[in-house]
Protein backbone atom coordinates (compact mmCIF):
# COMPACT_ATOMS: atom_id res chain seq x y z
CA UNK A 1 0.00 0.00 0.00
CA UNK A 2 2.70 2.24 0.78
CA UNK A 3 4.13 1.49 -2.64
CA UNK A 4 1.12 2.54 -3.98
CA UNK A 5 1.02 6.49 -2.21
CA UNK A 6 5.01 6.77 -2.83
CA UNK A 7 6.32 10.04 -3.03
CA UNK A 8 6.95 9.34 -7.39
CA UNK A 9 3.29 10.62 -7.65
CA UNK A 10 4.18 13.89 -6.40
CA UNK A 11 7.36 14.02 -8.62
CA UNK A 12 5.39 13.88 -11.50
CA UNK A 13 3.44 16.26 -10.82
CA UNK A 14 6.14 18.66 -9.49
CA UNK A 15 8.22 18.31 -12.73
CA UNK A 16 6.64 19.14 -16.22
CA UNK A 17 6.25 16.16 -18.14
CA UNK A 18 8.84 15.20 -20.93
CA UNK A 19 7.23 15.99 -24.82
CA UNK A 20 7.83 12.79 -26.87
CA UNK A 21 7.91 13.65 -30.43
CA UNK A 22 7.23 10.42 -32.70
CA UNK A 23 9.76 9.99 -35.96
CA UNK A 24 8.03 10.96 -38.80
CA UNK A 25 7.91 9.02 -41.60
CA UNK A 26 7.83 10.20 -44.92
CA UNK A 27 4.56 9.92 -47.56
CA UNK A 28 5.09 7.56 -49.58
CA UNK A 29 5.11 8.50 -52.93
CA UNK A 30 4.98 5.48 -55.33
CA UNK A 31 1.46 5.38 -57.13
CA UNK A 32 1.02 8.82 -56.04
CA UNK A 33 -1.99 9.63 -57.79
CA UNK A 34 -3.71 6.33 -56.30
CA UNK A 35 -2.74 7.58 -52.69
CA UNK A 36 -3.78 11.17 -52.73
CA UNK A 37 -6.25 11.35 -55.97
CA UNK A 38 -4.61 13.99 -57.45
CA UNK A 39 -1.39 14.11 -59.28
CA UNK A 40 2.17 15.50 -58.46
CA UNK A 41 1.21 18.34 -60.58
CA UNK A 42 -1.93 19.23 -59.21
CA UNK A 43 -0.43 19.04 -55.82
CA UNK A 44 1.60 21.43 -56.38
CA UNK A 45 -0.62 23.53 -58.09
CA UNK A 46 -3.13 23.45 -55.25
CA UNK A 47 -0.23 23.98 -52.46
CA UNK A 48 0.48 27.76 -54.11
CA UNK A 49 -3.03 28.65 -53.66
CA UNK A 50 -3.65 27.39 -50.26
CA UNK A 51 -0.19 26.99 -49.37
CA UNK A 52 -0.20 30.33 -47.53
CA UNK A 53 -2.57 29.52 -45.19
CA UNK A 54 -1.14 26.43 -44.06
CA UNK A 55 1.58 27.49 -42.41
CA UNK A 56 2.31 27.57 -38.95
CA UNK A 57 2.80 30.62 -36.93
CA UNK A 58 6.27 29.17 -35.64
CA UNK A 59 8.73 26.34 -36.69
CA UNK A 60 8.48 25.38 -32.93
CA UNK A 61 7.86 21.89 -31.64
CA UNK A 62 8.10 20.12 -35.33
CA UNK A 63 6.10 21.96 -37.14
CA UNK A 64 4.36 20.03 -40.05
CA UNK A 65 4.84 22.02 -43.21
CA UNK A 66 2.12 22.98 -45.72
CA UNK A 67 2.87 19.90 -47.67
CA UNK A 68 2.73 17.77 -45.16
CA UNK A 69 -0.72 19.34 -43.91
CA UNK A 70 -2.07 19.08 -47.48
CA UNK A 71 -1.18 15.64 -48.05
CA UNK A 72 -2.69 14.03 -44.61
CA UNK A 73 -5.70 15.97 -45.50
CA UNK A 74 -5.73 14.79 -49.01
CA UNK A 75 -4.84 10.65 -47.57
CA UNK A 76 -7.50 11.29 -44.93
CA UNK A 77 -10.34 12.30 -47.95
CA UNK A 78 -9.27 9.78 -50.24
CA UNK A 79 -9.11 6.70 -47.18
CA UNK A 80 -12.20 7.90 -45.30
CA UNK A 81 -10.10 6.60 -42.17
CA UNK A 82 -9.66 7.65 -38.54
CA UNK A 83 -7.27 10.46 -37.90
CA UNK A 84 -5.19 7.80 -35.71
CA UNK A 85 -4.67 5.69 -39.25
CA UNK A 86 -3.06 8.63 -40.74
CA UNK A 87 -0.76 9.29 -37.79
CA UNK A 88 -0.05 6.08 -36.96
CA UNK A 89 1.24 5.73 -40.66
CA UNK A 90 2.91 8.87 -41.24
CA UNK A 91 4.15 9.58 -37.23
CA UNK A 92 2.25 12.68 -36.30
CA UNK A 93 -0.57 12.74 -33.99
CA UNK A 94 -4.27 12.08 -34.13
CA UNK A 95 -4.70 15.70 -32.98
CA UNK A 96 -1.76 17.11 -35.61
CA UNK A 97 -4.01 15.18 -38.31
CA UNK A 98 -7.27 16.97 -36.91
CA UNK A 99 -5.47 19.95 -37.09
CA UNK A 100 -4.04 19.86 -40.62
CA UNK A 101 -7.38 18.84 -42.01
CA UNK A 102 -9.17 21.80 -40.44
CA UNK A 103 -6.67 24.09 -42.40
CA UNK A 104 -6.27 22.57 -45.80
CA UNK A 105 -10.39 22.36 -45.66
CA UNK A 106 -10.91 26.05 -44.81
CA UNK A 107 -8.08 27.03 -47.25
CA UNK A 108 -9.03 25.17 -49.91
CA UNK A 109 -13.41 26.37 -49.61
CA UNK A 110 -11.89 30.02 -49.39
CA UNK A 111 -8.95 29.68 -51.83
CA UNK A 112 -10.67 27.70 -54.86
CA UNK A 113 -14.40 27.22 -53.97
CA UNK A 114 -16.10 29.73 -56.09
CA UNK A 115 -13.24 29.75 -58.48
CA UNK A 116 -13.81 26.15 -59.23
CA UNK A 117 -17.56 25.52 -58.86
CA UNK A 118 -18.99 27.49 -61.51
CA UNK A 119 -20.08 26.97 -64.92
CA UNK A 120 -17.69 27.14 -67.81
CA UNK A 121 -16.97 30.55 -68.85
CA UNK A 122 -17.16 30.59 -72.00
CA UNK A 123 -19.45 28.00 -71.68
CA UNK A 124 -18.32 27.62 -75.53
CA UNK A 125 -20.18 24.19 -77.38
CA UNK A 126 -21.94 23.42 -73.51
CA UNK A 127 -25.14 22.55 -75.40
CA UNK A 128 -23.90 20.59 -78.18
CA UNK A 129 -22.08 18.45 -75.22
CA UNK A 130 -25.15 17.64 -73.83
CA UNK A 131 -27.30 17.27 -76.91
CA UNK A 132 -24.86 14.75 -77.81
CA UNK A 133 -25.97 11.94 -75.72
CA UNK A 134 -29.58 11.92 -76.49
CA UNK A 135 -30.80 15.07 -78.58
CA UNK A 136 -32.16 16.85 -75.55
CA UNK A 137 -31.83 20.74 -76.63
CA UNK A 138 -30.59 23.60 -74.50
CA UNK A 139 -29.44 21.49 -71.30
CA UNK A 140 -26.74 23.42 -69.25
CA UNK A 141 -26.30 20.86 -66.39
CA UNK A 142 -28.15 18.10 -64.12
CA UNK A 143 -29.33 18.45 -60.56
CA UNK A 144 -29.74 15.84 -57.78
CA UNK A 145 -28.95 15.91 -54.31
CA UNK A 146 -26.70 12.64 -52.34
CA UNK A 147 -27.12 12.09 -48.68
CA UNK A 148 -23.45 12.01 -47.08
CA UNK A 149 -23.64 10.04 -44.03
CA UNK A 150 -22.51 11.74 -40.99
CA UNK A 151 -22.19 10.43 -36.80
CA UNK A 152 -25.14 11.63 -34.94
CA UNK A 153 -24.94 14.91 -34.10
CA UNK A 154 -25.37 16.47 -30.47
CA UNK A 155 -28.01 19.42 -31.30
CA UNK A 156 -30.66 18.58 -33.33
CA UNK A 157 -30.02 15.32 -33.95
CA UNK A 158 -33.67 14.72 -35.84
CA UNK A 159 -33.29 17.31 -38.03
CA UNK A 160 -30.38 15.09 -39.58
CA UNK A 161 -32.19 11.30 -40.01
CA UNK A 162 -32.98 11.03 -43.99
CA UNK A 163 -35.57 8.53 -44.99
CA UNK A 164 -33.18 5.38 -44.52
CA UNK A 165 -32.64 6.09 -41.04
CA UNK A 166 -28.92 7.53 -41.07
CA UNK A 167 -27.77 10.97 -39.78
CA UNK A 168 -26.63 12.69 -43.38
CA UNK A 169 -26.45 15.35 -45.24
CA UNK A 170 -28.27 16.16 -47.99
CA UNK A 171 -26.05 17.81 -50.58
CA UNK A 172 -27.29 19.07 -54.12
CA UNK A 173 -25.06 19.87 -57.20
CA UNK A 174 -25.22 20.12 -61.04
CA UNK A 175 -23.02 18.84 -63.05
CA UNK A 176 -21.59 19.00 -66.57
CA UNK A 177 -21.04 16.16 -68.96
CA UNK A 178 -17.54 15.95 -68.20
CA UNK A 179 -18.90 14.87 -64.79
CA UNK A 180 -17.31 18.44 -63.09
CA UNK A 181 -19.90 20.18 -60.12
CA UNK A 182 -20.81 23.50 -61.99
CA UNK A 183 -23.01 24.51 -58.65
CA UNK A 184 -23.33 22.98 -55.09
CA UNK A 185 -25.30 23.64 -51.88
CA UNK A 186 -24.09 21.88 -49.06
CA UNK A 187 -25.67 23.26 -45.91
CA UNK A 188 -29.01 21.11 -44.97
CA UNK A 189 -29.76 18.30 -42.72
CA UNK A 190 -30.54 14.75 -44.30
CA UNK A 191 -34.78 14.98 -43.42
CA UNK A 192 -35.08 17.94 -45.73
CA UNK A 193 -36.24 16.96 -49.36
CA UNK A 194 -34.25 17.45 -52.65
CA UNK A 195 -36.75 20.46 -53.71
CA UNK A 196 -36.45 22.58 -50.56
CA UNK A 197 -32.78 22.11 -50.85
CA UNK A 198 -32.84 23.84 -54.61
CA UNK A 199 -35.94 26.03 -53.69
CA UNK A 200 -33.63 27.75 -50.99
CA UNK A 201 -30.71 27.52 -53.26
CA UNK A 202 -28.48 30.32 -54.75
CA UNK A 203 -28.57 28.36 -57.89
CA UNK A 204 -32.75 29.21 -57.57
CA UNK A 205 -32.10 32.39 -57.40
CA UNK A 206 -30.36 33.21 -59.96
CA UNK A 207 -32.22 31.38 -62.31
CA UNK A 208 -35.23 32.55 -61.59
CA UNK A 209 -33.55 36.66 -61.69
CA UNK A 210 -33.07 35.44 -65.28
CA UNK A 211 -29.46 34.44 -64.95
CA UNK A 212 -28.63 31.66 -67.49
CA UNK A 213 -25.73 30.30 -68.48
CA UNK A 214 -27.11 30.85 -71.85
CA UNK A 215 -29.95 31.71 -73.76
CA UNK A 216 -33.01 29.59 -72.98
CA UNK A 217 -30.54 27.80 -70.96
CA UNK A 218 -32.00 24.61 -68.77
CA UNK A 219 -31.72 22.10 -65.90
CA UNK A 220 -33.03 18.69 -66.22
CA UNK A 221 -33.82 16.98 -62.45
CA UNK A 222 -35.56 14.11 -61.57
CA UNK A 223 -39.50 13.70 -60.00
CA UNK A 224 -38.35 15.07 -56.74
CA UNK A 225 -37.94 18.48 -58.47
CA UNK A 226 -41.12 21.02 -59.30
CA UNK A 227 -41.73 22.03 -63.06
CA UNK A 228 -40.42 25.59 -64.03
CA UNK A 229 -39.10 27.19 -67.82
CA UNK A 230 -35.40 26.67 -66.38
CA UNK A 231 -35.99 23.10 -65.01
CA UNK A 232 -37.17 20.51 -66.34
CA UNK A 233 -38.00 16.92 -64.70
CA UNK A 234 -39.72 14.01 -66.91
CA UNK A 235 -43.57 13.73 -67.76
CA UNK A 236 -44.75 11.51 -65.45
CA UNK A 237 -47.56 10.10 -67.25
CA UNK A 238 -46.47 9.93 -71.41
CA UNK A 239 -48.92 9.90 -73.23
CA UNK A 240 -47.98 9.96 -76.66
CA UNK A 241 -44.72 8.65 -78.38
CA UNK A 242 -43.60 12.13 -78.28
CA UNK A 243 -43.03 12.45 -74.86
CA UNK A 244 -42.04 8.87 -74.60
CA UNK A 245 -38.76 10.16 -76.69
CA UNK A 246 -38.58 12.75 -74.20
CA UNK A 247 -38.60 11.03 -71.11
CA UNK A 248 -35.98 8.49 -72.93
CA UNK A 249 -33.62 11.20 -73.80
CA UNK A 250 -33.97 13.12 -70.30
CA UNK A 251 -32.88 9.48 -68.40
CA UNK A 252 -29.99 8.96 -70.41
CA UNK A 253 -29.10 12.89 -69.63
CA UNK A 254 -29.55 13.02 -66.69
CA UNK A 255 -27.96 10.17 -65.49
CA UNK A 256 -24.62 11.76 -65.68
CA UNK A 257 -25.01 13.24 -62.60
CA UNK A 258 -25.34 9.69 -60.72
CA UNK A 259 -22.15 8.81 -62.40
CA UNK A 260 -20.89 12.14 -61.08
CA UNK A 261 -21.71 11.24 -57.70
CA UNK A 262 -20.77 7.74 -58.38
CA UNK A 263 -16.94 8.84 -59.23
CA UNK A 264 -16.99 11.45 -56.67
CA UNK A 265 -17.45 8.88 -53.57
CA UNK A 266 -15.54 6.57 -54.97
CA UNK A 267 -12.52 8.88 -55.51
CA UNK A 268 -12.82 9.94 -51.76
CA UNK A 269 -13.91 7.34 -49.54
CA UNK A 270 -14.62 9.91 -46.63
CA UNK A 271 -17.88 11.03 -48.11
CA UNK A 272 -19.07 7.28 -47.51
CA UNK A 273 -19.52 7.95 -43.89
CA UNK A 274 -17.84 11.37 -42.50
CA UNK A 275 -16.41 10.49 -38.89
CA UNK A 276 -16.39 14.25 -37.89
CA UNK A 277 -18.55 15.60 -34.82
CA UNK A 278 -19.82 18.40 -36.27
CA UNK A 279 -22.11 19.24 -39.14
CA UNK A 280 -21.12 22.37 -39.96
CA UNK A 281 -17.28 20.84 -40.39
CA UNK A 282 -18.69 18.08 -42.75
CA UNK A 283 -19.80 20.37 -45.27
CA UNK A 284 -16.69 22.22 -45.33
CA UNK A 285 -14.96 18.57 -45.79
CA UNK A 286 -17.97 17.67 -48.84
CA UNK A 287 -17.65 21.39 -50.56
CA UNK A 288 -13.49 20.92 -50.09
CA UNK A 289 -14.34 17.01 -51.50
CA UNK A 290 -16.15 18.68 -54.43
CA UNK A 291 -13.37 21.21 -55.19
CA UNK A 292 -10.77 18.59 -55.66
CA UNK A 293 -13.11 16.48 -57.50
CA UNK A 294 -13.25 19.18 -60.37
CA UNK A 295 -9.55 20.11 -60.21
CA UNK A 296 -8.61 16.02 -60.69
CA UNK A 297 -11.48 15.15 -63.89
CA UNK A 298 -10.17 16.08 -66.97
CA UNK A 299 -12.18 18.04 -69.80
CA UNK A 300 -13.17 15.11 -71.46
CA UNK A 301 -17.31 14.09 -71.18
CA UNK A 302 -18.04 11.20 -69.95
CA UNK A 303 -19.32 8.19 -71.43
CA UNK A 304 -23.38 7.02 -70.23
CA UNK A 305 -24.68 3.86 -71.00
CA UNK A 306 -28.54 3.81 -71.51
CA UNK A 307 -30.63 0.91 -70.08
CA UNK A 308 -34.21 0.44 -70.02
CA UNK A 309 -34.89 1.78 -66.14
CA UNK A 310 -38.21 3.41 -64.93
CA UNK A 311 -36.40 6.31 -64.10
CA UNK A 312 -35.47 5.64 -60.53
CA UNK A 313 -31.85 5.19 -60.34
CA UNK A 314 -29.48 3.18 -57.49
CA UNK A 315 -27.05 5.62 -54.95
CA UNK A 316 -25.02 4.32 -52.35
CA UNK A 317 -27.66 4.16 -49.72
CA UNK A 318 -30.50 2.30 -51.64
CA UNK A 319 -32.83 2.82 -54.11
CA UNK A 320 -34.35 6.58 -54.51
CA UNK A 321 -37.94 6.78 -55.06
CA UNK A 322 -39.00 10.77 -54.15
CA UNK A 323 -42.64 11.77 -54.48
CA UNK A 324 -43.08 13.60 -57.60
CA UNK A 325 -43.63 17.73 -57.18
CA UNK A 326 -45.73 18.76 -59.87
CA UNK A 327 -46.97 22.04 -58.38
CA UNK A 328 -45.27 25.23 -59.09
CA UNK A 329 -45.97 27.40 -56.01
CA UNK A 330 -44.05 30.31 -54.35
CA UNK A 331 -42.25 30.95 -51.34
CA UNK A 332 -45.73 31.34 -49.28
CA UNK A 333 -46.85 28.19 -50.54
CA UNK A 334 -49.23 29.81 -53.18
CA UNK A 335 -49.76 28.14 -56.63
CA UNK A 336 -48.08 30.57 -59.14
CA UNK A 337 -49.89 30.35 -62.21
CA UNK A 338 -48.15 32.59 -64.50
CA UNK A 339 -45.03 30.76 -64.15
CA UNK A 340 -46.38 27.51 -64.25
CA UNK A 341 -48.34 27.72 -67.38
CA UNK A 342 -45.01 29.33 -68.76
CA UNK A 343 -43.32 25.84 -67.44
CA UNK A 344 -45.57 23.95 -69.59
CA UNK A 345 -45.23 25.97 -72.27
CA UNK A 346 -41.50 25.60 -72.44
CA UNK A 347 -41.37 21.61 -71.62
CA UNK A 348 -44.73 21.32 -74.64
CA UNK A 349 -41.96 23.28 -76.46
CA UNK A 350 -39.02 20.64 -75.91
CA UNK A 351 -41.45 17.78 -76.20
CA UNK A 352 -42.16 18.63 -80.03
CA UNK A 353 -38.63 18.68 -80.99
CA UNK A 354 -38.80 14.82 -80.75
CA UNK A 355 -40.96 14.56 -83.48
CA UNK A 356 -40.74 12.43 -86.16
CA UNK A 357 -40.02 14.27 -89.12
CA UNK A 358 -41.07 12.58 -92.29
Amino acid sequence: MDVLLSDSDDDERNFPRLRNFRQRQYFELENFEERFRLSRTQCEDLLLHIGPDCVSPTGRSMALSPADKLLMALRFYASGGFYYSVGDANGPSKASVCRAVHRVTAAVNRRLFQATIRWPNPVGTLANRFHHYANMPCVAGAVDGTLVEILAPTEYEDQFVDRHGTHSINAMFVCGPNLRFYAASVRWPGAVNDARVLRNSVLRRRFENGWRPFDRAIILGDSAYPLSDWLMPPIARPINDNERRYNQAHRKTRRLIECAFGSFKESFQCLKRLRVKSPLFACEIIKACAVLHNLRLPDEDAAVEDDDDDGLHMSDFGLETEAPTEDSTDEDGAVDVEGRAAALARQAQIVQSFAVRL
